[in-house]
């Protein structure tokens, strides 16, 4: 009877473990691949997870919290089926770190707190003997010995109160900044731990007890990347050099580790609802008070449309690939990357190119008496260029940074290389053929401009020379041109360009002179 009491008595108290808790696993899962688009990032992680037949609860942890539910997924390798899905946010677990750095900090703060008792206690001593320092006697007399015997007592009292004291205020500082620096370690863990809180809980049927490799990726908002090129021209018989860098980051909290790195420019969309269609509806509109704006002064930007040749000798990075589709395209990174998780950034180059561009100088002596050397590039389409910060270099010298634009395909690129003192550009008044002069009731204005190049270098250049003639935007002023040395002029923004071939040593000068007409009375007012 005692017997079968005790085997009951163990039936009923042994731990109790139900199907459930039995098929309860949570899993750590490794990054593998990034797809990084201009703005978020694409995370693809790898586990492997050993099921039982039946119903399974498996939760993968470590994750960003700032993943979207929305846009995980999860696939296997083999026949399984998932019967739900869910974020959660799992609690700042304590782990023996942080137990350990806290442990240590409270070991600090009750050192601060015997150390600013030991400080009151010397304060105490000291006013107690500052209270006793008077050495009058009975007879209110005091023999010489017995002074000499006082200041001393003082003086060794005194020094060892003042030592004590400076030596608790150094150790209360050290502690001070143990402490701190003991809080900051704790205040990133913590955070560490709020940012990588994220689990993903499933609930997986699968036909068969076994090990199965599951695939799960989700979409992050805190990650991204943007172009940077590097534009390196040695000689202008020599191609120029173009490298497409991709400056990379992820505030996601966890650290992609040694991970295959794609970069795309496409968007990533997570919702898989249609979108709407909407009407376009037309009506008029008045918009009262509008100015027009004057024309943009196209010669002043560094991008600039222009008619030139050109021919393409590609050379992609050897541990770059290209995928391309009808709306974006992404480079392949074959050489796995590191990138952590708090907002650093790595650089990386994923194309490079040498180019035949179309070297040209440019000059517009009205506004710097300077010629600039400019490379120009024509069917650039199929580079994939996106707007980014440019670094450019002529001659193994940094030159200066710009931002790159691409324009309308058809449209010529044209980069700065900077100026070149072997050009030597003047613009003068010619006073003969500039006066003011009054018919009637009309006044009469004349200029007259001569332009001057000369080239001192020991090669051939091709220079584009610009100067303008002011536009009439009322029709009681005219304007005419006069002198024009074979110059193209531009009626609507009064653009004038001279294209010279100039060889080494020579010299090169071009009139511009024009007329403006108005009614007397009149002022002219130039508008820019």
């Amino acid at each position: 009877m005692n017997t079968l009491l005790l085997a009951a008595v163990v039936l009923f108290t042994a731990p109790f473990q139900s199907d459930t808790d039995k098929n309860k696993q949570q899993v750590s899962s490794n990054i593998t691949q990034a797809t990084v688009f201009l703005s978020g990032a694409q995370v693809h992680r790898t586990a492997e997870v050993e099921l039982s037949k039946g119903l399974n609860y498996i939760t993968f942890s470590g994750l960003s919290n700032t993943l979207n539910e929305e846009s995980i997924s999860i696939s296997t390798d083999k026949q399984i089926t998932l019967l739900s899905l869910s974020k959660e946010i799992a609690k700042s677990e304590s782990t023996a770190k942080l137990d350990s750095l806290r442990n240590l900090l409270e070991t600090i703060e009750n050192d601060i707190n015997l150390k600013n008792a030991e400080q009151k206690v010397l304060e105490y001593e000291l006013n107690i003997l500052l209270d006793n320092k008077d050495l009058k006697g009975e007879n209110d007399k005091i023999s010489a010995a017995e002074l000499k015997q006082a200041m001393a007592f003082f003086k060794e009292k005194l020094t060892e109160i003042e030592k004590g004291k400076i030596e608790v205020q150094n150790k209360i500082a050290s502690l001070n900044k143990r402490r701190s620096e003991i809080n900051q370690q704790i205040n990133e863990i913590v955070r560490q731990q709020n940012r990588t809180s994220a689990q993903i809980a499933t609930e997986i049927e699968s036909p068969s007890a076994g090990t199965v490799t599951v695939q799960l990726s989700y979409l992050v908002p805190g990650a991204g990347w943007s172009p940077k090129y590097d534009v390196r021209v040695n000689d202008i018989s020599d191609p120029m050099q173009m490298s497409y860098k991709a400056d990379i980051y992820q505030n996601t909290g966890v650290d992609w580790d040694n991970v295959q790195l794609s970069v795309s420019s496409a968007e990533p969309r997570s919702s898989t609802r249609l979108p709407y269609f909407r009407p376009d509806y037309l009506s008029f509109y008045t918009a009262e008070g509008k100015k027009i704006p004057p024309p943009s002064r196209a010669d002043a930007k560094e991008v600039i449309e222009l008619d030139a040749g050109l021919s393409r000798n590609r050379m992609t990075a050897p541990e770059t690939s290209i995928s391309q589709n009808l709306t974006s395209f992404s480079f392949d990174i074959q050489v796995p990357y590191s990138i952590k998780g708090d907002g650093s950034r790595k650089t990386v180059t994923v194309q490079k190119h040498a180019l035949e561009a179309d070297y040209r100088y440019y000059a517009i002596p009205k506004e710097q008496e300077e010629a600039y050397l400019t490379a120009q590039l024509t069917d650039w389409e199929e580079l994939n260029l996106l707007p980014g910060q440019m670094n450019l270099y002529f001659d193994q010298t940094f030159v200066g940074r710009s931002t790159l634009q691409p324009s309308t395909p058809g449209d010529t690129l044209m980069f700065s290389l900077g100026k070149d003192n072997a050009i030597t550009v003047e613009r003068e008044r010619v006073k003969e053929f500039s006066e003011k002069n009054f018919f009637g009731n009309k006044v009469r204005e004349t200029s007259g401009w001569r332009l001057s190049v000369k080239n001192n270098k020991n090669e051939p250049i091709t220079l584009e020379l610009i100067d303008q003639i002011p536009v009439s935007t009322n029709e009681d002023i005219q304007v005419s041109v006069g002198e024009k040395s074979g110059a193209i002029v531009e009626k609507e923004t009064g653009k004038v360009t001279w294209i010279l071939n100039i060889t080494p040593g020579q010299a090169v000068q071009k009139e511009l002179r024009y007329e403006i007409e108005y009614p007397s009375g009149k002022e002219i007012q130039r508008e820019k």
